[in-house]
């Protein structure tokens, strides 16, 4: 037996114990840091000539049924074009059937039943008089009628129901004959009072971010206690249903066997059959049908009851796994506050890329790059500058996302690596984001660039496809969906090594391809140890994840169904319902991604753990207690020699 927690020396308070988490480290990958900055600067350069050269207002600007844009000066991009400056509204003469808009200088704030045409509204080219309005108003380019409007986004609204006789869309559900007129009009009804129950319940929507907050770490709690029972009760049910299943489908197929056999029908004609679904099948055709279902059931059923005899000690591994992470974030719970400044720079990036790209989607002109004393001019510069742009976007996505990868990891890292958990560094989150952004920028660079170019090419990938698939080119499309099938594996294995390569590089400090080819090789020495924690945590995690999010659901269901006196203002709560599950999947998702983090940098420190140390004084184990009792791993004891005490006889002087 191992020595008990609480009797364990820290790595850094034992006499000749050196510490498992490198403290003496060394700039690693400097060059692709280098490159990451270079990049930031061009990218720089783009956002200033498209701040120059391009007017966002141009995609929010409503446009006329000619393409022009209301409310600016058409004739700076083209002299054939109007000046629409004075109209900045759209209006369209059947707000149904959306044929035909025109730019107007106001929305009209009456409606008008009767119009003539001094009155009337009508496309650009058309002449109206009394003698011929009507005939326009047939063709739809000359309104009917006027109706009152308010402008949204430049467009004229109708603020009141436009009346059935100017509106004859209808359609026929099951008996009832139902008007566009009456969904339009229901429609914006819902919509309104949908907008105004978010905003009166939005005390309870904040609340229960909360609610979900705790019930992460209540789940933590559970975890670390009935993760054992928890996993073999599903381990067990699964095998005993799939056993089950293919029994049941066992007898069913002998009992169609038997009939098929009693009808007297045993050539390849049978005529006798069986209702299934609404279609006819054969009687022959269900005895096969029945008895490959049930081959592949059973091969199923005997191939899982196999894979649970393999990995049984394996699984033991995995839960125990789970409730070290689930202990290491217990001791930590500050932990979770760290991703949340990542995301928030997540989000700024987004709303970088979104701005930036607006300018780039509108330029008014040439686009023109100037620097150093030189200009560039190029009709296609502004589609590369796009790409650029969409490149240099997910590049610091994914390096934002390793940060906060290899922080994670380091501070885990530094909970497993300390023999006395009691002596755990103060704000080791803090300790590990510094050592990142001393010594590892360049390595996040790196993993980060390699996962960019996996993106960028799906994303090659996919505008192919797209074109493909306007020019109904067929053996395209099939080709470049197995292209991005491909792609897509080697994404997922690229994020796997990145993700083992960080953990290695927070342990030990060493540059990205080292670490990741290190971080490879013990993972595929262990690979059934890999195969069962992996199987285990996943399944855990989406079971914690849907758990954390029904059960807020339902607490706020239930907080309405009892609270409904308070709330009789409220219309639709099942919408509040809705947009809490939405944000308690949101909360879980993020929090047990901390929690999987943790179990694949604990993992990986438990391999590496067993690989380097042999308990001996010098290199003692740093896995619990009951990882050493499931892998057979003890500690040496150290014999104390016991030598008699010497016996000091006082003489007199």
């Amino acid at each position: 037996m191992g020595r008990s927690n609480k009797d364990r020396v820290s790595p850094e308070g034992a006499a000749g114990l050196q510490p498992r988490i490198v403290t003496k480290r060394k700039c690693r990958d400097i060059i692709f840091l280098i490159l990451f900055i270079l990049y930031w600067i061009g990218m720089a350069f783009v956002a200033q000539s498209a701040i120059s050269s391009g007017d966002p207002r141009r995609l929010l600007t409503p446009t006329d049924y000619l393409g022009e844009f209301c409310g600016m000066n058409n004739t700076v991009l083209n002299a054939s074009l109007s000046d629409l400056s004075t109209k900045p509204y759209l209006y369209y003469l059947n707000p149904v059937e959306l044929n035909y808009a025109v730019c107007i200088a106001s929305c009209p704030n009456i409606t008008i039943a009767t119009v003539t045409p001094s009155t009337g509204i009508c496309i650009y080219s058309a002449t109206p008089s009394i003698l011929n309005y009507t005939s326009y108003m047939s063709d739809q380019t000359c309104s009917s009628y006027i109706y009152k409007s308010t402008p949204v986004l430049g467009r004229c609204v109708p603020i009141e129901p436009i009346p059935s006789v100017y509106v004859n869309q209808t359609f026929t559900a099951g008996n009832a004959t139902i008007s566009t007129n009456a969904i339009l009009t229901a429609g914006r009804s819902y919509a309104v009072q949908a907008v105004t129950d978010l905003w009166s319940t939005w005390p309870v929507i904040a609340t229960f971010i909360a609610i979900a907050l705790v019930l992460c770490f209540l789940w933590l709690i559970f975890m670390q206690w009935m993760a054992g029972i928890f996993v073999w009760t599903v381990i067990l049910l699964s095998n005993v249903i799939m056993i089950g299943v293919s029994v049941w489908l066992y007898y069913y197929w002998q009992g169609r066997l038997k009939d098929y056999n009693n009808s007297g029908s045993s050539s390849s004609n049978s005529t006798t059959s069986y209702s299934i679904g609404g279609q006819i099948l054969s009687a022959k055709n269900e005895v096969v049908a029945s008895e490959v279902i049930f081959i592949v059931c059973a091969v199923v059923a005997g191939l899982l009851l196999l894979i649970t005899i393999a990995i049984f000690k394996r699984v033991r591994i995995a839960i125990q796994i789970i409730k070290e992470s689930s202990r290491a974030l217990l001791t930590m719970p500050l932990i979770v506050l760290f991703p949340m400044w990542i995301y928030s720079g997540l989000i700024l990036l987004v709303v970088y890329f979104i701005g930036v790209m607006l300018y780039l989607l509108t330029p008014s002109g040439p686009v023109r790059i100037s620097a150093f004393g030189l200009t560039i001019t190029d009709p296609n510069i502004s589609n590369q500058m796009i790409w650029y742009h969409l490149g240099g976007c997910i590049w610091f996505f994914t390096f934002l996302s390793g940060i906060n990868q290899i922080t994670l990891a380091g501070a885990i890292a530094q909970w497993y690596w300390t023999l006395n958990k009691k002596e755990l560094q103060h704000l080791p989150v803090l300790h590990s984001f510094y050592r990142v952004c001393r010594y590892h920028l360049g390595s996040v660079a790196l993993g980060s660039f390699l996962l960019t170019l996996i993106e960028m090419v799906r994303i090659v990938l996919w505008y192919i496809q797209r074109q493909a698939q306007k020019t109904h080119n067929q053996t395209i499309q099939y080709i470049v969906a197995c292209l991005q099938c491909c792609m897509k594996c080697v994404e997922m294995l690229m994020k796997f090594i990145n993700k083992n390569a960080y953990i290695y590089i927070a342990i030990k400090g060493k540059a990205f391809f080292k670490s990741a080819a290190e971080a490879s090789s013990l993972l595929l020495r262990n690979a059934l140890r890999l195969v069962a924690v992996d199987f285990v945590a996943d399944f855990i995690l989406i079971i914690s994840k849907l758990g954390v999010t029904t059960l807020c659901g339902f607490l706020c269901y239930l907080w309405f169904s009892y609270q409904a006196a308070q709330y009789t203002n409220v219309k639709f709560p099942f919408i509040t319902v809705m947009v809490v599950v939405v944000e308690a999947y949101m909360v879980a998702t993020a929090f047990f991604s901390i929690y999987h983090m943790a179990i694949d940098t604990i993992f990986l420190s438990f391999l590496e753990d067993c690989e380097t140390n042999d308990g001996s004084p010098e290199k003692p184990y740093y896995m619990s207690d009951t990882l050493k009792r499931i892998v057979g791993k003890t500690d040496q004891k150290v014999e104390v020699e016991q030598r008699p005490k010497k016996t000091t006889h006082v003489t007199g002087f």
